[in-house]
């Protein structure tokens, strides 16, 4: 069992575990046998007098501790009878008292063997030293505990640190504590007092500086090289605290339930300070201490003596001010006023008041109408006291507002914790409730009870006695806090309700009238300002001459200890932090104007801002003065912008005069393209000037406006147009299609006119416009032709019916001459003009055909050996039938054929399964067009689609039933008479033609001569 204990109290290093859960001195102590638990009560009025704050000083004043000793003694009080019987079965589980003790005198005569054998041996090992100067051994008992004031203090501030032996340190008067930080950084606090083997040591954290965690990890006894070293990590104890910050474990500070507590103070490493009671080992440290007037966190938290002392910062009175009810838990409502509602109010005034007393400060549980935990009921009242009592709440006061079904009930009443667990609470309360319950009665409301009502539904505290009725009573007792709930008045009472409840005056009277009674409990002082004959400032409390930082009210003050205390005003270096102080010595927050220049100082420290701060409406640069800056600023290797004024911080384009630059929207300075509001500027690199103009960004040249604005399309800049690409705006050079025109630019982007020779073939862009020409076009000096790709054509052409010549080189029409063997009329146009027909009988045989297909150098293909025409004689057959047929000239059709499949290898839309030979409704874009079930059914297809073009006699003049589904699609029949015609280009109504490409039907009509030429 001891060896089990061993390991769990080992990692126990925190003490002064309460049901508070507030941060209590901690206490340490080395593993050593003790007696099974007493359970006590803790109940000293004089206790309770003495200032938490002053308890370690006291230690070591005999005089203040022998005048407590006859009052400390006659505090302790028999437990109640049910604890009597737990603690007896608790004992019976454990070994018997005598074993225990046995055990222990075992393990200490143990230790002690050991320990003189070790002396032994080093007196044999070192010289004696007979030198009538020798200096005593340094030798310590063993240490019961390590006790630290303040788990966690805040600055300014003074650490205090006992170290407790059972007998004293011998043989040196130098003793430090080495205590270190969370760097490893180490410093050794020197021995402050000594008194019956408790060791005090001290030290100040006078600003921010200090924030960390530290330990106390070492003692040193002696100096030189005789000095020895108790390591207390060698003794399983972590005494930790934090400086402004917690330290890891420091939310370890919880409640041990009563049957805990009492089997591991069966051993005990640590020593406890639980919520009903002590072990012995905790009565020998309240032997010491308590004498002196410590007080444990239990009583601490509403000592009144405690809160009226004068206190630095840190030392505040903590005061939970609670709006009873919110808008989840409404309370009662009445003659259109709702409790929920009005507490708030009253509860704010409250807080006003109590603001104006120095050493105060005010945990508000709501501020607003909602529960703050976004929860109902009495999870909402536990979480809001928890809260409180974490923020160190040290009175709690719920506002409430009474009603009845009856219009007679009024006046004030209130509710305190009843006296069963933790009695000295209850007291607190109930005193606290008088004082309060006076000055509601001093407004005119009329007294009813200051009464506690106990738990209806059997619960019980720690100590087996009946709970509190009202969540608020149960959680603040559970915490160690005195909690109380004023009734004010009621809402269902007129006189009430028009006396105080309906109007803001009426509320501030009970909100004030519940502060004075809250004023008068603690006994807190306003304090008492002096002036001397220089005009110094100085503030007094209960006589005493405060300084350093000071709250008075609202405000925090300064006074000087190099200055005797003066009041300090203007701007003045605190440690870590430099604020300023209006002429009345008020601390002041936020923007300043100070000579002529603004400062800034941050809210809740004060601290003078420097570097970018955000005020919320602007950010603005203060420089390493604190003064607020203007104009260019370079932070950091980047340019900002301030306005001239108020110092805001510019974003977005700015004007500078010289230049107009763009910043970002961390206010810094932009370079290159910036896309701003939907469009693109650029900003030089180096100066952040906005360009204009045309601007080259190596992968592409950009024009940007005089507003600095990326343009596209069309631009005219210096009188030469230039066209930019949608999307990038990269400038185009070349041949650009504008939708309704095709224009070309130059290499430099600049729009060009009239002839220009682009990649070897001739254009002509009309002056003016720019508009590519097509067509027959008059140079003056000559007339040419420009296809519909804009290129000069020469030779040959049929063009809207007619035959023309362009010579070769120049491209000029032929005109009023003969030229190869024919002659052109004034026009350019050929006489007689010969055009083949596509109605007629066939000149060519299918020999022809098949040698005509041989010039396509491809092998007639394989797909067709299981089809009905499995040769390419059946082929040529086939095509040679049914254009006989019909009247159509063989030799036309089967060329057209070969022009549309590219000799039968197709490789377009159109597949050679589809047994599709000219491309019929094959229209672009992926459509394949028409399939036929057999070769014969592709080619009459074919051919009665040459026929609707050549013919005006329709579908009447067809010899077999149509097969070609586009037949009727041909409008009007007979518009293409002549292959030359078959070309739209070519026809002499440009609407009218089977194909779009250029020269389509005059290749046609050469292919035909070429395949004729082997008559």
């Amino acid at each position: 069992m001891k060896e089990k204990m061993k390991r769990i109290i080992a990692g126990l290093l925190l003490a002064g575990l309460v049901v508070s859960g507030v941060p209590a001195a901690a206490v340490y102590a080395e593993e050593g046998s003790t007696e099974p638990p007493v359970q006590t009560q803790e109940t000293d009025e004089a206790q309770n007098e003495e200032p938490e704050e002053l308890a370690v000083n006291n230690i070591f004043n005999k005089e203040a501790a022998d005048d407590e000793t006859s009052a400390q003694e006659e505090s302790v009080q028999e437990e109640p009878a049910q604890e009597e019987t737990a603690q007896e079965d608790a004992v019976q589980e454990e070994p018997a008292e005598e074993a225990v003790q046995e055990e222990a005198a075992e393990d200490a005569d143990r230790e002690d063997g050991a320990q003189n054998e070790s002396v032994q041996e080093k007196s044999s090992e070192e010289p004696v030293q007979e030198d009538a100067e020798q200096k005593d051994e340094v030798s310590a008992g063993t240490i019961d505990f390590v006790y630290i004031e303040k788990p966690y203090l805040t600055t300014p501030d003074t650490q205090r640190i006992v170290v407790a032996f059972d007998e004293g340190i011998s043989g040196t008067d130098e003793i430090a504590l080495t205590v270190e930080d969370e760097s490893g950084s180490q410093t050794e606090w020197p021995l402050a007092k000594e008194k019956d083997g408790l060791y005090l040591f001290e030290k100040e954290f006078t600003g921010e500086a200090y924030t960390g965690t530290y330990q106390a990890v070492s003692l040193q006894l002696g100096a030189g090289d005789d000095a020895e070293t108790v390591d207390l990590a060698d003794m399983d104890v972590r005494a930790e605290f934090g400086v402004n910050e917690e330290y890891d474990g420091y939310d370890e500070l919880q409640p041990m339930d009563e049957e805990t507590a009492a089997e591991d103070a069966v051993e005990a490493s640590v020593v406890t300070i639980d919520e009903n009671g002590v072990t012995e080992a905790q009565d020998d440290i309240a032997d010491a201490l308590n004498t002196a007037g410590i007080q444990t966190a239990g009583i601490s938290t509403f000592s009144r003596a405690a809160s009226r002392s004068v206190e630095p910062r840190t030392g505040n009175i903590v005061i939970a001010l609670d709006p009873g009810h919110d808008s989840r838990s409404p309370g009662a409502s009445a003659n259109g006023l709702k409790e929920e509602v009005l507490t708030l109010k009253i509860a704010k005034y409250c807080k006003a008041e109590l603001e104006k007393y120095d050493g105060v400060e005010i945990y508000m549980t709501r501020t607003d109408a909602d529960c703050p935990f976004d929860m109902s009921g009495a999870g909402c009242i536990e979480k809001r006291v928890n809260a409180a009592a974490d923020a160190g709440a040290q009175i709690y006061v719920s506002f409430h507002l009474n009603s009845s079904t009856s219009s007679t009930p009024k006046g004030a009443e209130v509710i305190i914790q009843n006296k069963n667990w933790r009695p000295e609470v209850a007291e607190e309360s109930e005193a606290l409730a008088e004082k309060i319950m006076d000055e509601l009665v001093a407004l005119g409301l009329s007294e009813r009870e200051i009464y506690y009502r106990n738990s209806e539904a059997g619960e019980k505290y720690a100590d087996g006695s009946s709970a509190d009725y009202f969540s608020v009573h149960r959680n603040c007792k559970l915490r160690n806090i005195p909690g109380i709930i004023i009734e004010h008045a009621f809402l269902t009472n007129s006189s009430d309700v028009n006396s105080f409840l309906k109007t803001e005056a009426g509320l501030k009277k009970l909100g004030v009238a519940d502060a004075k009674g809250i004023v008068k409990y603690l006994g807190l002082d306003q304090g008492q300002w002096k002036t001397d004959a220089a005009g110094n400032r100085y503030f007094y409390v209960k006589g005493a001459k405060v300084t350093g930082e000071y709250k008075i009210g609202n405000a925090w003050y300064y006074f000087d200890p190099e200055k005797d205390g003066a009041m300090v005003t203007g701007l003045f270096d605190l440690p870590g932090k430099k604020v300023y102080y209006n002429e009345n010595g008020q601390m002041q927050y936020g923007e300043q104007k100070i000579n002529g220049q603004w400062y800034y100082f941050k809210p809740g420290s004060g601290a003078m801002q420097t570097g970018l701060v955000d005020l919320g409406t602007k950010t603005v640069y203060y420089a390493s003065n604190g003064q607020m800056q203007y104009g260019e600023q370079k932070i950091n290797g980047y340019w900002y912008y301030f306005k001239p004024g108020n110092g805001a911080m510019q974003t977005g384009l700015v004007d500078l005069r010289t230049k107009t630059v763009y910043y970002a929207s961390n206010g810094r300075m932009q370079y290159g393209e910036q896309k701003i509001n939907g469009y693109w500027y650029y900003f030089k690199p180096g100066n952040g000037a906005m360009q204009i103009g045309l601007m080259d960004l190596g992968t592409k040249m950009v024009y940007y406006s005089s507003n600095g604005q990326m343009q596209y399309g069309e631009q005219k800049i210096n009188g030469h147009w230039y066209y930019f690409k949608p999307g990038s705006g990269a400038m185009q050079t070349g041949l650009i299609d504008l939708g309704t025109k095709m224009v070309y630019y130059a290499s430099n982007g600049q729009m060009q006119y009239g002839e220009q020779k682009i990649n070897g073939h001739w254009y002509y862009f009309k002056p003016g416009n720019g508009a590519m020409q097509t067509g027959v076009v008059d140079l003056g000096s000559k007339t040419v032709y420009y296809d519909k790709t804009g290129k000069m054509v020469y030779g040959e052409r049929v063009i809207s019916g007619h035959y023309y010549f362009f010579k070769t080189g120049s491209g000029a029409m032929v005109k009023s001459e003969w030229y190869k063997g024919s002659y052109y009329n004034k026009n350019g146009q050929k006489e007689p003009e010969q055009f083949m027909p596509i109605i007629g009988k066939s000149e060519a045989t299918v020999d022809q055909l098949m040698e005509y297909y041989s010039k396509g150098n491809i092998a007639y293909p394989e797909f067709y050996e299981e089809s009905d025409a499995p040769t390419l004689k059946d082929f040529c057959t086939i095509y040679y039938e049914e254009a006989e047929k019909q009247g159509v000239r063989a030799e036309v059709a089967f060329v057209q054929a070969m022009k549309e499949t590219n000799w039968l290898k197709y490789g377009h839309d159109v597949k050679i399964e589809q047994y599709n030979f000219a491309g019929l409704g094959a229209t672009g874009g992926g459509e394949r067009g028409a399939s036929f079930d057999t070769v014969r059914e592709g080619i009459r297809a074919q051919i009665q689609h040459l026929y609707a073009y050549a013919s005006s006699e329709g579908i009447d003049g067809l010899a077999y039933p149509c097969v070609d589904p586009r037949f009727v699609n041909v409008s009007p029949k007979g518009g293409s008479p002549y292959v030359e015609w078959l070309g739209q280009s070519e026809n002499p109504a440009s609407d009218y033609g089977w194909a779009v490409d250029e020269t389509y039907g005059l290749s046609i009509s050469k292919s035909v001569e070429v395949c004729l030429e082997n008559k």
